[in-house]
């Protein structure tokens, strides 16, 4: 028998093998450019960009968030960034803005209208409203709390803690599925789905201007004769107690660092910018049973503070007045005083923000406002407040700067036009400023000259998003605006300024200008790179087909080698 083999069998392997080499590589190639295109469109974030002075900083917008503050009511509150979106409350409105321009995505009417209103979240899905005031016969009253859903500002429910004859100073607090706060006499844990009452305890001292803190096990507020108070953050049982002093209530809320508590005490029967002798306190507290211990204080050298001190890098940053001056002031963790900075004729200095400065990790940006008024002695005597900067590098302030040229110039010609809410330091670096004549600004760094350029390019690039000219001049975004409660046209409200935006805003996606997979609920937005994975899928399909090509010429190969014997 003559044994013959085909060479077409040793070409076929030949063949074969570099097919298969060629698809490796091709697979491995289309892979990478698939993970090349998942990234593309999403740039790397941008780190936080923050005011360092006047001049290197501009008005991002500003809103108008209560039309007519001339009653001196319905001052607004704080703001509360949550998921790519603003929340505040001012003029009886709770409003949800849009951070990149300020404009109104939805509102809410008939929310408050008292002029201490406080807003607090469960981080997630829902906004905590609460406020007190004085109703026409001039009667202390403080309202329940009550719950919107963040994402059309719809009420989910009022709480069965009803209105009461008091007034209440203190913010409300989020943890663990409850909502504290209380009405002035009555402390209260809600849950936070229903606004049922768990479980309350009367205070017949009457609660201060602190807000509750839960720390591990335990919620703890204070009271105005100088109590500390402590329960089981469950059920509000396993009391605890210390007494401070009883000319000093608390004026702050707490911060706890290192198994301590810092906070500010202040004496209410001096009145309101006079030598309230304020004292700066450090509490051990075990945050497992809640018992308190070891109490230490130091007075602080101003007439006047009510500011929650920030513990921050081992330093504690305080706020307040000193006559008609607003002063910062700084401790270390040892109450040691090492150093303080004035305001001059600016009055009552607030809450200090405090971010590491990304340019230099030894050096802290801090920023304040304060309140406007020069008389401490006249409550009615109400310069423009204004936002402040200043810096802290190893034990050392630097000289405050104002930003009254940006601010005042938005401030309407009302007489309240002063500000007593907190400065917000939104997430890019954003800095948050309101006053009492219901006009939110947003103040950020200018951009370099090369940050510039490629802003302008890639608006160039960007779909325009419609705008109309308001009756004053101001550029308002038509049909961005929904609004729950009895309102009538929300449109009529909108009042806002801004520079142009990019169409892949919220407030071009709210108008139809650029579709957008964005959750109104959320404010997340979902990626689907559908073309890398059409390119993995071809690529999947080039190997399928070569080795069902290749397990074809191993039969045929077979047959020819059958055939050749």
């Amino acid at each position: 028998m003559n044994l013959r083999i085909d060479t077409r069998t040793d070409w076929k392997k030949k063949t074969g093998r570099a097919r298969q080499t060629f698809t490796t590589l091709l697979l491995t190639a289309l892979l990478a450019v698939s993970l090349c295109l998942g990234n593309a469109g999403h740039a790397k974030a941008k780190s936080p960009s923050y005011p360092r002075e006047p001049e290197k900083t501009e008005v991002k917008w500003h809103q108008t968030i209560n039309p007519d503050p001339s009653s001196g009511t319905n001052n607004p509150s704080q703001v509360v960034e949550l998921k790519g979106y603003l929340y505040i409350v001012g003029g009886e409105s709770l409003y949800k803005l849009d951070p990149e321009d300020g404009h109104i995505i939805s509102k809410a009417d008939d929310v408050a209208n008292g002029t201490n209103v406080f807003l607090t979240s469960n981080e997630d899905d829902t906004i905590f409203v609460q406020d007190s005031g004085y109703d026409s016969s001039w009667n202390t009253y403080c309202n329940p709390v009550r719950a919107y859903q963040t994402s059309d500002l719809s009420l989910k429910w009022t709480s069965d803690i009803n209105r009461s004859t008091s007034y209440c100073n203190s913010p409300l607090t989020y943890a663990d599925g409850c909502v504290y706060g209380n009405d002035g006499r009555t402390f209260f844990a809600l849950n936070a789905e229903n606004g049922k009452k768990l479980w309350t305890i009367d205070c017949p001292n009457g609660i201060s201007n602190s807000a509750p803190l839960v720390l591990g096990n335990v919620v703890i507020f204070g009271d105005n004769s100088g109590t500390l108070y402590s329960y089981n953050k469950t059920d509000g049982t396993n009391p605890h107690t210390l007494s401070i002093d009883e000319n000093q209530a608390l004026y702050s809320s707490f911060t706890p660092a290192d198994g301590k508590l810092y906070y500010i005490t202040h004496n209410p029967k001096a009145g309101w910018g006079n030598n309230a002798s304020p004292k700066l306190h450090q509490t051990l507290i075990d945050s497992t049973t809640g018992a308190f211990s070891k109490d230490r204080s130091v007075t602080l050298n101003a007439t006047d503070s009510t500011t929650t001190p920030l513990v921050k890098n081992g330093k504690i940053y305080v706020g307040g007045s000193y006559g008609s001056d607003g002063i910062v002031a700084l401790y270390d963790t040892d109450l040691k005083a090492l150093g303080s900075k004035t305001i001059s004729g600016m009055g009552k200095t607030y809450n200090i923000q405090a971010v590491d400065d990304p340019d230099d990790p030894d050096n802290t940006l801090l920023y304040s406002a304060v309140f406007g008024s020069s008389n401490p002695s006249d409550y009615s005597a109400k310069d423009p407040g204004t936002a402040i900067s200043l810096t802290e590098q190893n034990g050392v302030l630097s000289e405050p700067l104002t930003y009254s040229s940006l601010t005042d110039s938005l401030s309407k010609s009302y007489s309240n036009a002063f500000s007593d809410a907190q400065i917000t330091l939104g997430s890019d670096g954003t800095l948050y400023y309101s006053n009492d004549s219901g006009v939110l600004l947003a103040l950020k760094a200018k951009e370099s000259p090369a940050s510039a350029s490629q802003s302008d390019q890639e608006n160039e690039n960007a779909n325009e998003k419609p705008k109309t000219s308001s009756m004053n001049g101001q550029v308002t975004d038509p049909k961005s605006v929904s609004s729950t409660g009895n309102s009538a046209s929300a449109n009529s409200t909108a009042g806002l300024s801004t520079a142009d935006s990019k169409a892949n805003s919220p407030a071009a996606k709210s108008t139809g200008a650029k579709s957008s997979s964005k959750s109104p609920a959320t404010g997340e937005t979902p990626s689907f790179p559908l073309l890398p994975l059409v390119l993995f899928g071809l690529a999947a399909g080039t190997v399928f087909a070569a080795t069902g090509a290749k397990g074809s010429e191993k039969k045929n190969e077979k047959k020819n080698m059958r055939r050749s014997l």
